[in-house]
């Protein structure tokens, strides 16, 4: 019986990177099969190096719900806490449950690459069509600042932020490109077009978070090979590079406020920011030790925007910063614990054979923490946490 469990569990696991672009509810649903059938392929107790990691992970989520105690917005908090069970339930399931070795053995980093790859393109091809059918008085075409990002969001059934699409194709194609490297195969041409597609969505949406840790990352994984680049191939990537850069619409470009960035009266994402990280500089020095508590800091932060902006259109805000919002709204204990995590993490992967891909995706995650808030929504934390404890699991057994 537990064997047929075990395979089951594989196979439903090789099929999250499809759920991760599906509604909220399915997957809440998939996290919590996935715990049902690891507690039934639970055997023995085997943590080893999985028992800090799990610890880390715990604390972090049980600080959050002390914050409870003393937050403005103890309603809110609730809600927001059960957005972040994925940091109890997922290393849960991974290190304690599925802490034997018939599990780990029956995963395959390149399976998961490539249905990481076809679910990407297939959400990539799913958003291209739909921007040439996308009605909105708002975004009346394609030219307007915010049409793509909006159409994202409002996509029938599977709409989500373009921040987080962003987050999830970015990472299917790296983690690709770095399967790729570690096993030093030619590209299919099927996986180029599907790649290509990827991209072309990636940079449509313009998450500037994004696309500026995917740069740092593949600098890490293909810098010895540029460096072996001809001049005359390193100026011709360069012009290609430029000319996607100023042939794209100045209104859909958002790289191009940053030209702006210290100009308020411009009020774009870039300028805001700027008031953000001044707003939450003050509510760090209100309460350095404990914080503010959780569902408090969305609120404090969007009347302090408003005041110094004038705008009240915001119902609220969050700090674009991961790492400022663990010090601000659960305090540095809080971030102390995250940082621990990350160590744990960072340890287990130094001792991998495979050690460059699983950095690259561990910088990419630690890059894009540093200029968005992942972690405020339920596909955030999912699929962050899954797709880590995942590789981590693996890397542990096989260890």
């Amino acid at each position: 019986m537990r064997n047929r469990i075990v395979f089951v569990l594989v196979k439903f696991l090789y099929a999250f990177p499809f759920i991760i672009f599906f509604p909220p509810i399915v997957k809440s649903l998939y996290v919590f099969l996935f715990f049902l059938l690891s507690v039934g392929a639970w055997s023995d107790i085997k943590l080893n190096k999985g028992f800090k990691l799990l610890m880390a992970s715990c604390s972090i989520f049980f600080v959050y719900a002390l914050s409870l105690l003393y937050s403005s917005e103890p309603l809110v908090g609730i809600k927001m806490l059960e957005t972040k069970l994925g940091m109890i339930v997922i290393p849960l399931s991974f290190l304690f449950f599925l802490s034997d070795k018939q599990v780990a053995d029956r995963l395959c980093y390149n399976r998961l690459s490539k249905n990481f790859l076809c679910s990407s393109a297939l959400y990539s091809l799913t958003l291209l069509i739909y921007f040439f059918i996308y009605k909105d008085s708002k975004y009346p075409n394609i030219y307007t600042s915010g049409f793509f990002q909006s159409a994202a969001k409002n996509l029938p059934l599977i709409g989500e932020h373009h921040i987080y699409i962003s987050l999830i194709l970015a990472a299917s194609m790296l983690f690709f490109l770095a399967m790729v490297q570690v096993l030093q195969r030619k590209i299919k041409t099927i996986e180029i077009l599907a790649a290509l597609l990827v991209l072309i969505i990636l940079w449509v949406l313009q998450s500037r978070a994004i696309l500026v840790s995917s740069i740092f990352v593949l600098l890490f994984l293909y810098g010895e090979r540029l460096k072996k680049l001809k001049i005359k191939k390193i100026i011709f990537m360069s012009i290609i590079a430029s000319c996607i850069f100023f042939l794209t619409p100045q209104e859909n470009n958002r790289f191009l406020e940053l030209t702006n960035y210290f100009d308020y009266d411009k009020q774009n994402s870039a300028s805001q920011r700027l008031v953000i990280y001044d707003c939450s500089w003050e509510l760090l020095i209100k309460k350095p030790i404990k914080g503010v508590g959780i569902g408090t800091t969305q609120k404090l932060l969007k009347n302090c925007f408003n005041k110094k902006t004038g705008d009240n259109s915001r119902s609220s805000i969050n700090t674009h910063n991961q790492y400022l919002d663990f010090f601000i709204t659960i305090g540095p204990w809080g971030l102390l614990l995250f940082f621990w995590l990350k160590y744990e993490i960072l340890n287990i992967i130094k001792t991998s054979i495979n050690k460059r891909m699983l950095l690259s995706v561990f910088m990419f995650f630690s890059i894009a923490l540093m200029f968005e808030n992942f972690f405020e929504r339920q596909t955030g934390v999912i699929f962050i946490y899954f797709f880590t404890f995942f590789l981590i699991k693996r890397c542990i057994e096989k260890n």
